[in-house]
Order: structure tokens, then C-alpha cells, then sequence
């Protein structure tokens, strides 16, 4: 299993179970991106966009843990935010 970020385990531990977050998903090497995306969404998340290397997904705190056990995930991280103001 993937390790999880300590925001991401706190929000698992205390939200309630409709609420969802957004995550990254980080793939190994030679995943093929549409069985990763079949793999998530059998794990319960729905998928926002999946590439070669990362998978956007909506996860509730049952299926983050779900997610994060696939064989093929390396990380699981909270979406960067680029902040316009920084150079």
C-alpha cells in the first residue's frame, strides 16, 4: 500500500463518509493508464483525468484507502495549487 500523506490520514480518520476529496494518484512505469482507471474506478473513486504517470481521482475516506492498496500506485498526494503571485 501506498503511504499516505498525514493531512490525507486525518482527513480519512475524521470526515464523514459522503465527503469527498480530491487526489494523485502516482503510477509506476509501464501502467497502462486505461486498466489503472478501470482499477480506481472498481476501488470506488471516480476518475477526473488519467495520463501516463498520474490518475486524478475523487476519493471518499473509504475508497482513499482503496486506491492507495492498488498494486500499481506509488503515491497517493493532494493536487498542487500554483499560486500566481510566486515567480
Amino acid at each position: 500500500m501506498a503511504d499516505l500523506p498525514a493531512r490525507l490520514l486525518s482527513w480519512r480518520r475524521g470526515a464523514p463518509p459522503a465527503e469527498e476529496r480530491t487526489v494523485v494518484l502516482r503510477a509506476g512505469s509501464g501502467v497502462d493508464p486505461r486498466a489503472a482507471t478501470d482499477d480506481v474506478r472498481a476501488a470506488g473513486a471516480r476518475v477526473e483525468s488519467a495520463g501516463a504517470g498520474a490518475i486524478v481521482a475523487v476519493v471518499s475516506p473509504a475508497t482513499l484507502e482503496a486506491v492507495a492498496a492498488l498494486p500499481w500506485v506509488l503515491a497517493v498526494e493532494e493536487p498542487r495549487r500554483l499560486d500566481p503571485k510566486r515567480r
